[in-house]
């Protein structure tokens, strides 16, 4: 049987083929390295957010940011850091590291390895989304902070 007859392996793509093999792959490393390269692109939009805490913080008055959004920004920062950054960037470790150190050639699942990847820039678009909808700007338990 020729090579000619099986079907395309995504974990060895052809040339010109790199768009389709970032995408979508069950290859545990490819999605270990969009793991990571997401983690980071999520870490922008969190220091951003950082920056902007930090300049409210320059001055004792609020003169940055109205007090509710400052709590909000606060709130989204510590959110973004911890589900979009942490987690997604310890996920890309254990896809690369894993399979290579207990000898297997990928992840169990793999599928559904891939299919979890793909809900964090959902989660992420939704979870960002979130704080320009009226209303959605997340408040603090005992309600916004009045001046």
């Amino acid at each position: 049987m020729t090579s000619a007859s099986f079907p395309p392996n995504y974990a060895h793509p052809e040339e010109g083929s790199w768009r389709r093999y970032f995408t979508f792959n069950t290859d545990a490393k490819v999605i270990g390295i969009q793991y990571i390269v997401l983690a980071f692109f999520y870490f922008m939009i969190g220091g951003l957010l950082a920056m902007i805490i930090r300049g409210e913080l320059i001055t004792p008055e609020a003169d940055l940011v109205d007090r509710t959004v400052y709590n909000g920004i606060y709130t989204m920062h510590g959110t973004i850091m911890l589900f979009l950054f942490i987690f997604p960037v310890l996920n890309g470790l254990n896809n690369l590291l894993i399979p290579t150190m207990i000898g297997a050639p990928d992840m169990a699942f793999p599928r559904l390895n891939a299919v979890a990847f793909w809900l964090v820039p959902i989660f992420g678009t939704l979870l960002i989304a979130s704080f320009f909808v009226p209303g959605g700007l997340p408040i603090p338990v005992g309600g916004p902070i009045r001046r």
